[in-house]
Order: structure tokens, then sequence, then C-alpha cells
């Protein structure tokens, strides 16, 4: 299935967004008129996670800490040597 976002007017007037799972862009549109929806917009996400919480981008130092914290050794803190 497909997932689609949409933005449409209710029977009050109020705009709503949001999205929908169907098959296509005609079962999605079919789903929102049953509902009495009038469709200002209907488009399908490109990617199945639809972008969820992925808009920021994840900085290399960032990813440098996790990968320390996931290793399966320990990570010890380093002090200076004496000589």
């Amino acid at each position: 299935m497909a997932v689609f976002n949409y933005k449409v007017v209710d029977r009050d007037g109020k705009n709503k967004k949001g999205t929908i799972e169907a098959p296509n862009r005609d079962g999605a549109e079919k789903k929102l008129k049953s509902e009495g929806y009038s469709i200002m917009s209907l488009t399908e996400q490109s990617s199945p996670l639809g972008g969820i919480g992925f808009k920021k981008k994840v900085k290399s130092r960032d990813l440098g800490v996790n990968s320390s914290q996931r290793s399966s050794r320990p990570v010890l803190p380093s002090y200076p040597r004496w000589s």
C-alpha cells in the first residue's frame, strides 16, 4: 500500500492535514471523500517512512560518540603518561 499526504476541508469548513494509506491515488481519494472531506491536495510520499523524524542531518561528531558508546569493549579514559 502507498502512503499519501493530504490537505482537506471538512464539512464545517475546517482545514485538516494528515496521511492515509491506500492501494493507489484513486483509493485514497475515495476514502477521503467517503468521510465527507473536500480534497485540497493529495500527494504520494516518496519514502515509505515519509520523512518522519528524519529531517535533521546527523553530525559526524554525534556518530562518533554513538559508535564509541556501542562498542563491545569498554572505552577507558585516556590519562597523560608520566615519563
